[in-house]
């Protein structure tokens, strides 16, 4: 895996700032990347963070710990028009596009001058691109485009957001165009995306011949196996249903837990447990009803396990391990052309799932090949009939999407 010569991996992520989601999953497969001894000097490999400046205290020293070097750079939050921009267009978020253009375009001249001082080759990696973000990134490279298009510079970009999801998907085409059109002719540039429908959906945009998908990063899939058993301070009992993971919202069904924990203890037998993890990034008042519920709920029932919290990667594996199978309480409409971490979780630990009806994440099971069972009540199923067949089709998908990371990244 080792690079012939030095090379300094520098990821470029504003959206990494709390101990929750993909950003924080990343950062955990980087220092898990470090405990394999693959971020060391004489691997010729060394890892810089470009993260927002209120990343959280305990992530900042994982990654320290881990020999990962922290730069507290970015100022402009990552999500800020992540439910808006659509509607706003260019005209709306040009003050925000231009404040992140700026950070972008220090950081790129900062990689150019330690280049220009050490010799050494670098590897920018953007992981986790929406069109504004892309469009400030086209902005910053534009204005110094012969010093960024460097031989021993390579940019490597993920767009992770559809175009085509939501009800301004007709603007939100011409934005993301707009956005990610300018990065294509970048020589030294690869852009990616998150999963097969997205890359072809940004084919057709860019009206490109190909655009490759990315592995998926929420770990360290070298350092974990599926049938390997390690200890975890999170204990579940051997029957245990999932019926949640992931940050808290409203759009992902976390509302709908209270009736479905009712029904799923009245109609399962006694010795079934049920897991509901989440992390809050932010206050969300609609949620208090639903938490308070659940909290309450933890004082007088056994079979409820709630952990509120982020699950380390090591964490994630012992309870994908533990489950016999998960729920997904996602409206199916919202999540008709939007990707979820949660199916690639199951597909990596061959887990089945319970879900309300077609969505994006049915389609990524089936070229996954996990077995899914679509219930309109998320009526807890004794057993899901298994997909036996594994084709040639489903077997590269899955090695494409669970190639380590750190393989990928220094193959460029």
């Amino acid at each position: 895996m080792s690079p012939i010569k030095p090379l300094s991996i520098w990821v470029v992520d504003p959206g990494l700032m709390e101990a929750g989601g993909h950003h924080a999953a990343l950062a955990e497969s980087f220092c898990q990347f470090q405990n394999q001894g693959l971020i060391a000097d004489e691997n010729n490999v060394s890892v810089t963070a470009y993260s927002h400046q209120l990343l959280d205290h305990n992530l900042k020293v994982k990654l320290e710990n881990a020999g990962i070097t922290v730069n507290l750079f970015f100022e402009t939050l990552f999500y800020k028009h992540f439910h808006d921009g659509a509607v706003l267009g260019p005209a709306g978020i040009q003050r925000y596009v231009r404040k992140l253009c700026s950070e972008y375009e220090i950081a790129l001249l900062n990689a150019c001058d330690q280049i220009n001082i050490s010799g050494e080759n670098h590897l920018l990696f953007f992981p986790c691109l929406n069109w504004e973000h892309a469009w400030a990134l086209n902005l910053a490279i534009s204005l110094h485009r012969a010093q960024v298009e460097n031989p021993k510079l390579k940019l490597v970009c993920c767009a992770m957001y559809s175009p085509i999801s939501g009800s301004s998907s007709s603007c939100k085409k011409m934005w993301y165009r707009l956005g990610f059109q300018g990065l294509m002719s970048v020589k030294n540039l690869n852009l990616y995306c998150s999963e097969y429908e997205l890359s072809q959906t940004y084919q057709e945009l860019l009206d490109c011949s190909i655009i490759r998908t990315h592995p998926c990063y929420l770990m360290d899939w070298s350092a974990i196996q599926p049938n390997l058993t390690q200890s975890s301070t999170l204990v579940l009992p051997e029957n245990t249903v999932l019926l949640y993971l992931g940050d808290a919202k409203e759009d992902k069904g976390f509302n709908r837990l209270p009736e479905l924990l009712t029904r799923s203890l009245a109609n399962t037998p006694e010795n079934t447990h049920f897991l509901i993890q989440y992390t809050l990034a932010w206050e969300y008042p609609e949620l208090n009803d639903t938490l308070k519920k659940l909290r309450n709920w933890t004082k007088k029932e056994p079979r409820l396990i709630l952990h509120h919290g982020f699950l380390s990667n090591l964490e994630m594996a012992h309870v994908m391990r533990r489950i016999k199978m998960a729920v997904c309480t996602y409206d199916t409409q919202v999540y008709q052309n939007k990707s979820s971490g949660l199916l690639w979780m199951l597909a990596y630990f061959n887990v089945p799932l319970i879900i309300g009806g077609s969505c994006w994440l049915t389609r990524e099971a089936q070229r996954l090949g996990v077995s899914y069972e679509i219930s309109a009540g998320l009526t807890i199923q004794d057993s899901i009939v298994e997909q036996t067949m594994q084709d040639s089709d489903i077997l590269s998908y899955k090695k494409l999407m669970f190639e380590p990371l750190m393989n990928w990244l220094v193959n460029h």
